[in-house]
C-alpha cells in the first residue's frame, strides 16, 4: 500500500510541475492507454456476499470490505468493467443466499461435490488454504485419532464441517461435532469449555490465536483450494472471463494479485504513508515549482520511484517465497528461459544455474513428466489457446527432491503465432501427499472389509454343517424317545433344539450380511400382502412374547389389503427382527403395537412401537451398527449378537426402502420402515450400489 501512496505523491507532484505543458495540448487526443469511464447503468452489477474471515475477507472497523478476496475482486472488476456491491452475512447464510439467487457470487469458497451441484465455480484458484486443530493447554493432538470421544467445534456448513462428518461416518471415529456461526466463535467455544477441540483455517487462526490461551496442533487438516462461487444461473462466459483475468494476474509479478497476496498474507505489512505526508509533499512541490529547486525535486522523486520499484521487487520475492510460488517465461523464438527469484528459491537454486530449455527438460522436470508437459504446452499453442491449466506435474529441486506443482500458463501471440509462454508453478506437494495418504487408508479399509466379509462367509458355511447335524439328531431323539426319557431329559433336548436354532439363525444372518456387503444377495420381487406377512411373523415370535408376558397388537388396516412389490422372505425377515427387538427390550407385561399407513411419496410405512426400556440419546447413533448391543447384559439383550438391525437396514435399502426410529429412554421406541408400493428397478439398483443413507438417526445397532 505504501508503494501505491508514494506513486500517487509522485504523480501529483509531476502533474503540478508539468501542468502548463499539458494545458497546451488539451485539445489533443487522449493517450490510447487512458481508461474511459463507462456510465454506471451500463456496467454489469454483481452482488457479493461478505463475512468475517480476516485476512482473506472481512469488513473493517469502518464497515469497508477488506482482505485478499475483495482486493482481487476489485482488480477483476476493473478489468472486466463490473460494479460490485457487498452484502454482509454469516457464512452459512451467505451460501443460502447464493443458492436462492439473492447474491451473485461468494468469495473464499472451497468446492465440494454438494456445492458443485448447487453453484458454479471458476477454474483458476485464488488461494490455497488448510486448517489447524486448536485445544486447551495440556491436551496434545498428534493425529486425528486423538480427538476421539471429544467435542469438535467447526464453522457450520464449511468444507471442514463436511469433511468431519465424512470421516466420522467412513472411519468409525466417535466424536461430537459442534457447529458455529463464525471462526472466532469456534475458538471461544474451546476456550470456554463448550468444545474440546476447534478447527480453524490457518490464516484466521494465526490472526486470532493470540487472543486465546490455546494450543495449536502441528499437522495440517483438509488442505484445499479456494475459488469464487457463483449463483447457478451465472453465464459460463462470465466464469471464463474470471479465469482469463485470474490466470493473467497470477503470471504477472507486477499484478494486483501479488500486491494483495503480499499485503494480506505475509507475516507483516509496511505501514501506510500518512495522509499529512502526502499534503506536505504536495505543498513542497508547489513551493519548489516557483523556485529554482525544480530539478533537484525531480531528481529526488526519480530516486524515490527507483527505490519504490526496488522495494516492490523485494516484496514480490518475499510474497512468492511465502506462497511457495515461482514464475517463468519462455521465448519460443529464441528458446530463452527466464526464472523469477521465487522460482529459483522454490527449487533451491541461487544464481549458480544457467537456465535454458535443455536444462529444464533434462534436469528440472521429472523424467516421467518432461515429455508430456512440453507437448501439453506446444499443443495448446498450436490450437490457439490463450491460457492453459491448472495442471499438476512433478519437478526436481537442486537436492534431487521431487515436488508436485500446479501450473497455469498464458500464451502470447503475434500475427497468429505463439511467441512467448508465461507460467506460474505453485508447490502443492504437501496437499498431494495428504490426498495419497487418505487414498491408501481408504484402500486398506476396503481390503480389510472384503477380507472380513470373505472370512464371515467361509466360517458361516463351515458352521452350518455341524449345526444342521446337531439339530437333526436332536429332533430324531425328540421324536423317537417315546417313554425312554424322563421329563427333565426331554426338556434338555428342547434346550439343545432351541440353542441350535438360535445359532443357525445367527449364522444365516451373518451369511446374508456378507452377501449384501459383497453385492451377491438377490431380491425376488412379487406382490405381497402386508397383513398376511405380519400375521405370520407375529405367530413366529408369539412364544418369545409369552415368556416375557408381552402382548402384541396388530393395528394394520384390514378394510383393503395393502400389496407391496417386494421380496416376501426378506420382508418377513425384517419384520421378525424388529418384532423380536420390541419384545426382548420390553418390560414384563409390556405391549408391542404394529400399525401402518401410506406415505405421500408412494411408500407404505410399517411402524412397530413398544413400551420398553428405550434407547439413551448418547447411544442412538449406534442403533444400526453391526455387532453392537446397547445393553451390556446378555440376558437383557436376549442372547443377541448385534446383527439383526444392521441386517434389517441393509435389506430395506436393498429393496429400495428407508428405515429409522424414534426413542426416549424409559419410554419405549418406535421403529419404522418404508417400502415402495410399486417396484422401481432403477431405484433398487441405485440403493444396492450406494447403500443409500437409511435414516436421519445414523447407522447404529440395538442388537438381537
Amino acid at each position: 500500500m505504501s508503494v501505491r501512496l508514494k506513486s500517487s505523491v509522485i504523480r501529483f507532484s509531476l502533474g503540478i510541475v508539468l501542468l502548463p505543458l499539458l494545458l497546451a495540448g488539451a485539445g489533443a487526443q487522449a493517450p490510447s492507454g487512458a481508461p474511459v469511464d463507462e456510465p454506471e447503468g451500463e456496467r454489469l452489477q454483481l452482488r457479493a456476499g461478505i463475512y468475517q474471515n480476516p485476512p482473506k475477507i472481512f469488513l473493517d472497523e469502518e464497515g469497508v470490505p477488506a482482505g485478499l478476496f475483495p482486493d482481487v475482486l476489485a482488480a477483476l472488476s476493473e478489468k472486466a468493467g463490473w460494479a460490485v456491491t457487498y452484502h454482509p452475512c454469516a457464512w452459512a447464510d451467505c451460501l443460502v443466499m447464493l443458492e436462492a439467487g439473492e447474491i451473485d457470487l461468494m468469495p473464499d469458497v472451497a468446492p465440494t461435490p454438494e456445492r458443485e451441484a448447487l453453484f458454479k465455480f471458476n477454474r483458476v484458484p485464488v488461494l490455497r488454504s488448510w486448517s489447524y486443530i486448536y485445544s486447551r493447554p495440556g491436551t496434545i493432538v498428534q493425529n486425528f485419532e486423538d480427538v476421539a470421544g471429544g467435542r469438535v467445534a467447526v464453522l457450520r456448513d464449511s468444507v471442514q464441517h463436511g469433511k468431519l462428518a465424512e470421516m466420522r461416518k467412513e472411519q468409525g471415529l466417535s466424536f461430537e461435532i459442534v457447529p458455529t456461526a463464525r471462526h472466532n466463535e469456534t475458538l471461544e467455544a474451546v476456550a470456554a469449555g463448550r468444545a474440546d477441540f476447534g478447527i480453524v483455517n490457518q490464516s484466521l487462526g494465526e490472526a486470532l490465536q493470540s487472543g486465546f490461551d490455546l494450543t495449536r496442533s502441528q499437522f495440517v487438516f483438509q488442505p484445499t483450494a479456494l475459488y469464487f462461487a457463483f449463483a447457478p444461473g451465472t453465464p459460463d462466459g462470465l466464469l471464463a472471463e474470471v479465469d482469463r483475468h485470474m490466470a493473467a494476474m497470477k503470471t504477472d509479478p507486477q499484478s494486483a494479485y501479488f500486491t494483495a497476496l503480499e499485503k494480506w498474507m505475509s507475516p507483516a505489512g509496511e505501514p501506510a504513508l500518512p495522509a499529512w505526508v502526502i499534503w506536505a509533499i504536495g505543498g513542497a512541490a508547489l513551493l519548489l515549482f516557483a523556485g529554482a529547486g525544480v530539478v533537484a525535486l525531480l531528481r529526488r522523486q526519480v530516486a524515490q520511484v527507483t527505490q519504490a520499484v526496488r522495494l516492490s521487487e523485494e516484496k514480490l520475492i518475499r510474497a512468492q517465497i511465502i506462497a511457495r510460488v515461482g514464475d517463468f517465461a519462455w521465448d519460443l523464438r529464441t528458446n530463452e528461459v527466464i526464472w523469477s527469484e521465487g522460482m529459483r528459491r522454490l527449487l533451491g537454486y541461487d544464481g549458480d544455474l544457467e537456465v535454458n530449455l535443455d536444462t529444464v527438460l533434462a534436469d528440472i522436470h521429472h523424467p516421467d513428466d518432461s515429455e508430456w508437459v512440453l507437448n501439453w504446452i506446444l499443443e495448446g499453442a498450436a490450437k490457439g489457446a490463450r491460457t492453459l491449466g491448472p495442471e499438476t506435474y512433478r519437478l526436481r529441486s537442486k537436492d534431487g527432491a521431487v515436488m508436485f506443482v500446479e501450473a497455469n500458463i498464458v500464451i502470447e501471440y503475434e500475427e497468429g503465432r505463439a511467441v512467448k509462454i508465461f507460467g506460474t508453478c505453485h508447490d502443492i506437494t504437501r496437499q498431494v501427499k495428504s490426498e495419497r495418504a487418505i487414498l491408501r487408508a481408504k484402500q486398506s479399509a476396503e481390503e480389510a472389509s472384503r477380507a472380513k466379509s470373505q472370512f464371515l462367509a467361509t466360517m458361516s458355511h463351515e458352521l452350518r454343517t455341524p449345526l444342521n447335524a446337531i439339530i437333526g439328531f436332536a429332533e430324531v431323539m425328540q421324536m423317537t424317545a417315546g417313554g425312554t426319557l424322563n421329563a427333565s431329559q426331554m426338556e434338555r433336548i428342547s434346550f439343545i433344539l432351541m440353542a441350535g436354532e438360535q445359532l443357525l439363525n445367527l449364522v444365516n444372518d451373518i451369511l446374508d450380511l456378507s452377501s449384501i456387503e459383497a453385492g451377491h444377495l438377490r431380491v425376488s420381487v412379487e406382490k405381497v400382502d402386508v397383513g398376511e406377512a405380519v400375521s405370520e411373523c407375529i405367530a413366529q415370535v408369539a412364544q418369545l412374547a409369552e415368556r416375557g408376558e408381552v402382548s402384541i397388537e396388530d393395528r394394520l388396516p384390514r378394510d383393503v389389503p395393502v400389496l407391496l412389490e417386494t421380496d416376501r422372505q426378506r420382508l418377513k425377515q425384517i419384520i421378525i427382527n424388529l418384532l423380536s427387538n420390541a419384545v426382548k427390550y420390553n418390560v414384563n407385561g409390556g405391549r408391542v403395537r404394529i400399525s401402518g399407513e401410506r406415505t405421500s411419496d408412494g411408500f407404505f410405512r410399517l411402524s412397530i412401537s413398544d413400551t420398553g426400556i428405550g434407547i439413551p440419546k448418547a447411544k442412538q447413533d449406534k442403533v444400526f451398527e453391526t455387532f453392537t448391543r446397547l445393553h451390556p447384559d446378555a440376558m437383557v439383550a436376549g442372547g443377541g449378537a448385534g446383527i439383526g438391525l444392521s441386517l434389517a437396514r441393509l435389506l430395506v435399502e436393498k429393496m429400495g426402502g428407508r428405515i429409522g426410529f424414534e426413542s426416549e429412554e424409559g419410554q419405549g421406541s418406535i421403529f419404522w420402515c418404508d417400502l415402495p408400493l410399486e417396484f422401481d428397478p432403477e431405484a433398487l439398483s441405485e440403493n444396492a450400489e450406494t447403500g443409500a443413507a437409511s435414516s436421519k438417526t445414523g447407522r447404529a445397532g440395538q442388537g438381537l
